[in-house]
């Protein structure tokens, strides 16, 4: 379970050299990535790894990790205006609640010297740190109040998700990610005096973990950046046991990168009790979200036959437009 406490050197040191199982070469269920595939993702492309791993062990460079090139393309390039829809997002729905989340979002800013803009009269925040406080005032929106839930995480990013997500709710959590990313994110979360949040990069290590009822599978954009046969592994592996699930799809890589992925229909095709929403605040065409909740399977049932009838008129070709006939709407309005 995931704990805030006070920090010192050693603490930071025994967390950091923590060993962790390459996600390159391992297997999951039924399928196996072979150990001589370069890259998992968009992001295993030597460079973003690799500088993660070099940030994880340089204290001076930590210090202004979110201000790196590297982690600014792939992580912190939201804009301010992408920031003010997500703190309005929020604010609309549960004004009386904002500041709550504002706090945990606070917390995420205080390490890694970020950009931060000024929303009047909420103070300062990145807009990055924005967005994990919009999905998790989403995912709370949603699935209710998360105390007691073991979350994992597909792409842990720097690790600011899970660290708004720990310090508003008592939970579990685990990330899958690639070991040097994990390094960065063992880092953040130590110097943050975030503890008891598991590591992990390969599926196999989540198996016998991640079929418990009270389990929460999310994704913010990692599953869908990740090459078809890895995308097939964590579908056999990971997805097929998630009792719940939340994972924002960045469905424009498909037609910007000529490689592999699994489309909009395939994807809802092999997700039992899945669905799209739109992603709101509406800020990328392409982006949806999908859905599911096992545990209340007649509550989504309609709404996924629309979607799926919706789909299956054109799975190879899918229309940009929004599909918003079936979508139910996240933030009340």
């Amino acid at each position: 379970m995931a704990k805030l406490r006070a920090v010192s050197v050693s603490d930071q040191e025994n967390e950091i050299s923590k060993p962790v199982v390459s996600l390159r070469g391992c297997s999951g269920k039924g399928r196996a990535i072979r150990g001589d595939m370069l890259f998992s993702s968009f992001t295993d492309n030597g460079v973003f790894p690799s500088t993660c791993a070099e940030i994880a062990k340089d204290a001076q460079r930590f210090n202004e990790f979110r201000r790196e090139p590297v982690i600014v393309r792939a992580m912190e390039h939201e804009s301010f205006s992408t920031g003010q829809i997500h703190l309005e997002s929020v604010r609309s729905c549960c004004p009386e609640r904002l500041g709550y989340y504002l706090d945990a979002g606070r917390q995420n800013d205080a390490v890694g010297h970020p950009i931060k803009y000024e929303y009047s009269p909420y103070g300062c925040f990145s807009p990055k740190t924005l967005e994990y406080v919009r999905i998790a005032h989403d995912l709370n929106h949603i699935f209710g109040d998360l105390s007691g839930y073991e979350i994992l995480e597909i792409g842990g990013g720097y690790g600011g998700q899970a660290l708004v997500l720990s310090c508003l709710f008592d939970l579990l959590y685990t990330i899958l990610d690639l070991p040097e990313v994990l390094s960065l994110q063992r880092r953040f979360h130590a110097t943050s005096g975030i503890y008891g949040i598991s590591y992990a990069s390969a599926p196999d290590q989540l198996q016998n973990a991640i079929a418990r009822p009270s389990h929460l599978l999310i994704s913010n954009s990692a599953f869908a950046e990740c090459r078809k046969d890895v995308q097939e592994v964590y579908l056999t592996s990971i997805l097929a046991y998630a009792k719940r699930g939340y994972m924002a799809c960045n469905f424009v890589m498909r037609s910007r990168r000529r490689i592999p992925l699994i489309g909009k229909y395939e994807l809802l095709r092999n997700v039992k009790g899945s669905y799209y929403v739109d992603e709101l605040p509406e800020i990328y065409l392409e982006n949806r979200i999908l859905l599911w909740d096992r545990s209340a399977p007649d509550k989504y049932r309609s709404r996924r036959q629309a979607v799926l009838s919706e789909l299956r008129r054109d799975c190879r070709v899918m229309p940009k437009r929004l599909i918003r006939s079936a979508a139910p709407d996240l933030h009340g309005r």
